[in-house]
């Protein structure tokens, strides 16, 4: 089944939650619930899962068999851009300070 993730931040209650799509209907299968306004996601296939920036700084990847958070882990602000790369097998994320932490597939998985 192909998948859809959309970020979707609420600014006056400051939450956000990343809502998983059937791309072919379009309807919301279900959704992860986060601490703080969305600002990125991106998908991390080999671990069935999706990693999100939130605006309070912090990066979280959620498994999406399990539906629940695999790790969370602050940075130095508000997360600004996030990238997963299919050919190295790394996510990169960036701050709004110009700081960049990236990860590997090994360190992603294991937390």
């Amino acid at each position: 089944m192909q998948t859809i993730f959309v970020g979707e931040s609420n600014f006056k209650e400051q939450t956000g939650r990343i809502a998983v799509l059937d791309a072919d209907s379009g309807s919301r299968r279900f959704e992860f619930g986060c601490d703080s306004p969305i600002t990125c996601i991106a998908c991390v296939p080999e671990l069935c899962a999706v990693a999100c920036g939130e605006r309070s700084g912090q990066v979280s990847l959620w498994d999406i068999e399990s539906r629940a958070k695999r790790w969370s882990i602050p940075m130095a602000g508000p997360v600004t851009a996030m990238s997963y790369c299919l050919a190295t097998k790394r996510l990169a994320a960036g701050c709004k300070d110009g700081s960049v932490r990236i990860w590997t597939l090994d360190e992603l998985s294991s937390g």
